[in-house]
């Protein structure tokens, strides 16, 4: 008898292989980050606890981030908008990372600029730039980044390379089974 199991800790990759492109306008990633792409290409990874809810259409795409995630934003006429509760995050053709948590706005760019529209004051950040907004003391502050998403989406891309390498061994036995099935029961595969 051929069986597999899943490891709880990969679910939800499993979840993502089976709903890679899917169109949702709600996605989560409760327990563990998440990976997607969206149906314009651009690829998002949420980290744990975060919530996106998007809208995207050929003259716009806005999106509504609760929590932390990672983008790299596909290149398209229609803006691409990520709304917080505090400030309104403006992909210029770009990967960044924005993280909203109790008030306080972290937005990193890797690669390209971003246009960052707070209550206190429009800031453009371009690569290995770094603002934090504090939306309770309104403080704004625009320093060198840290990348501190490389952290959780190192570890997630580990995790994936990791169910890869277990999902191809366990397909080469599944494979090897089903041929000796296929022989004990004179059946070409």
């Amino acid at each position: 008898m051929v069986s597999y199991q899943i490891l709880s800790g990969y679910g939800l990759v499993c979840l993502f292989l089976l709903c890679f492109g899917c169109a949702h306008s709600r996605l989560n990633a409760h327990t563990e980050p998440r990976i997607t792409q969206l149906p314009d290409k651009t690829i998002v990874i949420l980290n744990k606890g975060a919530e996106l809810e998007y809208q995207l259409t050929d003259e716009s795409r806005k999106l509504q981030l609760s929590g932390e995630a990672y983008f790299i934003v596909e290149q398209s006429a229609a803006p691409f908008e990520v709304h917080t509760k505090s400030s309104i995050v403006k992909a210029l053709g770009t990967s960044f990372s924005v993280h909203e948590f109790e008030g306080e706005l972290n937005v990193e760019v890797e690669e390209g600029q971003v246009a960052v529209d707070t209550p206190k004051e429009n800031v453009v950040l371009k690569t290995g730039e770094r603002l934090i907004y504090n939306d309770a003391h309104k403080v704004l502050m625009k320093m060198k980044a840290e990348f501190k998403h490389h952290v959780w989406t190192k570890r997630f891309k580990n995790e994936l390379r990791k169910f890869g390498k277990e999902f191809k061994t366990g397909s080469r036995q599944v494979e090897k089974e089903l041929k000796t099935l296929g022989r004990d029961w004179k059946i070409k595969l």
